[in-house]
């Protein structure tokens, strides 16, 4: 690889990946002097990459004394205690020697007092059982984020025989015991073994057993057995999600070996191999996405590798429901544009996006166009959504997953689809590919796949009066805004606002990031688009003049205007002895005339009315 194609290469990934496979110290060298890096570089101030290029440099990973990034320096290393296995993770074993660090999770007042009562359950039944705290809730202690997701896992029993446990407790001890609920395995949902639910101390906590899995060939759906602490961490989906804090001991324990570590250097792994873990089940690839979007943290390159292998593809197509798929881009866009972009940007470098994000208009040769297209609206959008004008109506994720959601599939704008999912000749309602995409490929909420198709529907009708430029004169307080803009444009800016209600000014900014249309012809209607999107200094600033010029305009809330002529008083004007078609042509009219005219008067609307109609007589005539 020369200079110059490293420059080319935009992926930290991609990057991180060329280190791994070029191991020669000459290499190491090379990147070590490209990335600015320094053996004396503190670890606090090493980027993703630099730490990733330490950690593949020839003669083994880099270590250091500095405090972790991501972690909480409070953090406890608990060397995992010796556990039955079997022979297929012996290697990781073999890997997992940790060493125990006098330090402590900091328990808050709630988790000090739930903690304790499940203990004193073990010792006022005489119970043998290890609880540890399992999973998220580690790891977001260990971030020094809060958790209220606590799971507790079991080395010798039910989740619904420790709850019997806790309420024949609580109610020996004269407190209040609350029913519990049992959770029953529910693949399709990610719930691969029975739970219990149960409340304690006012806080509700979920029991499971300690299990391993076997996978079928043609199934994401393991088969259950009680595991070792071990066994049940090295199922899991990521090392940063299988560590455990022993409730008896106050230790975290790392039975992966890999699971502290990778969360002080921010890096997502799987336990075992990664295409074998993902085969097994291949929603972790999107989980996988997820944690490393919402934390910032990198993807190890062998998993992004096997990521983009085909056969995990086809699995995750055969394997996992949409619903399942939806879930986890749900989640990617519950955390806000900058997590989802960095999710994008993942599904890019894995070759997942086109999978995840299909559309039947787009052929099997082109997903990699789509895909990077699609992430450069998206980035252009999150970057204008970054701007302080646009902090007002950017606040609400609500609002804002639209605008992901729209700029993401922007190469779709043009394209209407009638095929099912499952490739049957059945003809189906033509729908926009952006809808097709969010309601039938994703399955998220049909009120989400309506307000993506509206935008970029509306975001067309906008972008032509971009390109008229006439708008922009109307932000100018120097200008007066009714005078620079036709009444035609005031009307259709009127009815793009009262479709789009709340969601207006998103679809302007989803607008802005969309090629001019200055110059395309009527044949390339219909068809994917992958031209690039706008410069982003451009597309911002127009975006946020057409913003003040609808608001100079006086339609920036034109949606809750009420008629200035109600029905009856329509026909009374109209000379018409009951309602029809005709009504309601008239009331749409009004309506238009109000968007031209919003300071406009009754009497200059029953003007314009009875002309109005008489024209449309003579043209009968």
């Amino acid at each position: 690889a020369t200079h110059t194609q490293v420059h080319n290469i935009r992926s930290t990934s991609a990057v991180a990946y060329v280190c791994l496979c070029m191991r020669a110290p000459v290499h190491f060298r090379f990147y070590q002097s490209y990335c600015g890096l320094s053996s004396s570089t503190p670890t606090a101030y090493r980027t993703p990459l630099q730490r990733h290029i330490l950690r593949l440099r020839p003669g083994g990973s880099s270590s250091s004394s500095s405090s972790p990034t991501h972690v909480n320096n409070n953090m406890v290393v608990a060397s995992a205690a010796s556990q039955s296995q079997s022979q297929s993770h012996q290697h990781a074993r073999n890997a997992s020697s940790t060493s125990s660090i006098s330090a402590s999770i900091e328990l808050t007042e709630d988790e000090s007092k739930l903690f304790k009562t499940l203990l004193e359950v073990c010792r006022a039944r005489e119970l043998k059982t290890t609880l540890r705290a399992a999973g998220g809730w580690v790891r977001d202690k260990l971030l020094g984020k809060s958790s209220k997701d606590i799971d507790v896992a079991l080395d010798d029993m039910l989740g619904r025989e420790f709850a019997q446990h806790i309420n024949e407790h609580l109610q020996a001890s004269g407190k209040d015991s609350h029913r519990f609920a049992v959770i029953a395995s529910n693949p399709d949902q990610s719930k691969h073994l029975e739970t219990a639910t149960i409340r304690v101390e006012g806080i509700d906590i979920d029991l499971v057993n300690l299990r391993a899995e076997d996978y079928a060939d043609n199934s994401r759906i393991p088969t259950m057995k009680f595991g070792t602490p071990t066994e049940d961490a090295m199922r899991r989906d990521l090392t940063i999600n299988a560590l455990f804090y022993n409730l008896q001991t106050g230790l975290v324990e790392d039975f992966t070996g890999n699971g502290l570590s990778d969360l002080q250097a921010g890096y997502v792994r799987t336990p075992l191999a990664p295409r074998d873990t993902l085969l097994d089940d291949p929603l972790r690839a999107l989980r996988a996405v997820r944690f490393a979007a919402r934390y910032g943290f990198t993807i190890d390159p062998p998993l992004l590798e096997s990521m983009a292998d085909a056969d995990v593809q086809k699995a995750l197509e055969t394997k996992v429901s949409r619903e399942r798929w939806g879930v986890e881009v749900d989640g990617m866009l519950k955390g806000g544009a900058p997590v989802f972009t960095r999710a994008v940007a993942a599904m890019v470098d894995s070759t997942l996006f086109p999978v995840v994000f299909h559309a039947p208009c787009i052929p099997a040769e082109s997903g990699g166009v789509y895909a990077a297209c699609a992430q450069a609206h998206l980035k252009l959008a999150t970057t204008i959504m970054q701007e302080e004008w646009a902090s007002g109506f950017a606040g609400s994720i609500d609002r804002m997953r639209i605008v992901m959601l729209a700029s993401s599939l922007a190469p779709l704008r043009h394209c209407i689809v009638s095929e099912h999912l499952d490739g049957s000749r059945k003809k189906a309602r033509p729908q926009p590919a952006s809808r097709f995409v969010v309601a039938t490929t994703l399955k998220l909420r049909s009120k989400d796949a309506d307000a993506v198709a509206l935008v970029q529907g509306s975001a067309m009708r906008l972008r032509s009066h971009f390109d008229a430029s006439t708008v922009f004169r109307a932000a100018s307080d120097d200008e007066d805004a009714r005078s620079c803009v036709p009444e035609e444009v005031r009307e259709s800016l009127g009815w793009i606002v009262k479709d789009l209600r709340d969601d207006w000014r998103g679809c302007v900014l989803v607008a802005s990031t969309f090629a001019s249309l200055v110059g395309k012809q009527e044949e390339e209607e219909d068809a994917v688009d992958f031209s690039e999107p706008r410069d982003a200094d451009v597309a911002s600033e127009e975006a946020r003049l057409v913003i003040r010029a609808i608001e100079r305009l006086g339609l920036d809330s034109c949606w809750e205007w009420r008629p200035m002529l109600d029905g009856p008083k329509m026909m009374e004007v109209l000379g018409m002895e009951k309602p029809g078609k005709e009504l309601g042509l008239a009331m749409r009219r009004a309506a238009g005339w109000q968007y031209r005219f919003p300071d406009g008067t009754e009497e200059e609307l029953v003007k314009w009315i009875k002309a109005d109609q008489g024209q449309q007589q003579q043209q009968q005539q």
